[in-house]
């Protein structure tokens, strides 16, 4: 028992290990340090819009044009290889709401069950017939409520029903969905998805507002290095997973034994 809870405990740290690791490759690629220092100078604090920005975007409020999701656009626009999110997506479905229910017969997933870029411990509801489903290896991402942005790839239960606090983004054969996760997850991603809220008590982010994110391209090696730092993460994630569960099982058939005797 005490093997299986340090193993589980290695295989934790090894999974920590190997996501934080694919964030820095991605830093290295883009050489992020340089965007940093450039949106912390004080001109940063302010930006110039053009009418036409104004008019393209259909937005005139502060938010949607910060200085520091502009200057990100920007410096990615000109110094990174980009693809809009729309030209990599194979399709973008809005889930719908379901009520949970342990004698459900599919798998369904809300905000709640993201955690740390995986879809996990998901729970079960009756889908209706119209419900739309996410498929392994597709991503998830929070468009409403307060973590709007939060992403996590299917990799567990599929197919699963989502909420419609929910979008699901399937990936087309241009990208992989576990380098597109790490853009996504990271605050390249995150501060476009902030950008691109509307309303001001419940915030929302429209599924067409999503397909305008920039996903920086670093070349197909460098992307297949990150996928495969991050699929090695979760891999080492459900491992530790596993071990957890058998060594709190032989810790119950102990207990077992013992009242027996």
């Amino acid at each position: 028992m005490r093997d299986a809870v340090t193993r589980a405990i290695e295989c934790n740290r090894a999974s920590l290990d190997h996501y934080s690791k694919a964030e820095q490759a991605l830093e290295t690629a883009l050489d992020l340090a340089t965007i940093d220092s450039a949106i912390m100078t004080e001109a940063a604090k302010w930006e110039l819009v053009n009418l036409s920005q104004l008019a393209a975007n259909h937005r005139i409020d502060a938010q949607c044009f910060t200085p520091k999701a502009m200057r990100y656009e920007q410096w990615l626009e000109s110094h990174a290889q980009c693809d809009r999110l729309s030209n990599l997506l194979e399709g973008a479905l809005k889930g719908q709401q379901h009520v949970e229910s342990a004698q459900g017969t599919s798998a369904y997933c809300s905000i709640k069950h993201i955690d740390r870029g995986e879809i996990v411990s998901v729970a079960r509801c009756r889908p209706s017939p119209r419900a739309a489903f996410a498929m392994r290896d597709d991503l998830l991402l929070a468009i409403t409520g307060a973590t709007i942005g939060k992403v996590g790839v299917v990799t567990r239960d599929s197919p699963t029903v989502f909420s419609g606090d929910l979008l699901c983004l399937r990936t087309n054969e241009s990208i992989d969905p576990y380098y597109l996760l790490v853009t996504l997850a990271h605050r390249i991603g995150q501060i476009q998805c902030a950008r691109w809220i509307s309303g001001s008590t419940n915030g929302h982010l429209a599924p067409r507002d999503v397909r305008k994110l920039l996903v920086p391209r670093v070349g197909t090696r460098s992307e297949q290095t990150i996928s495969t730092l991050v699929r090695e993460s979760f891999r080492c994630r459900l491992e530790s997973e596993g071990l957890l569960h058998s060594a709190i099982a032989q810790v119950e058939q102990a207990i077992e034994e013992a009242i027996k005797q």
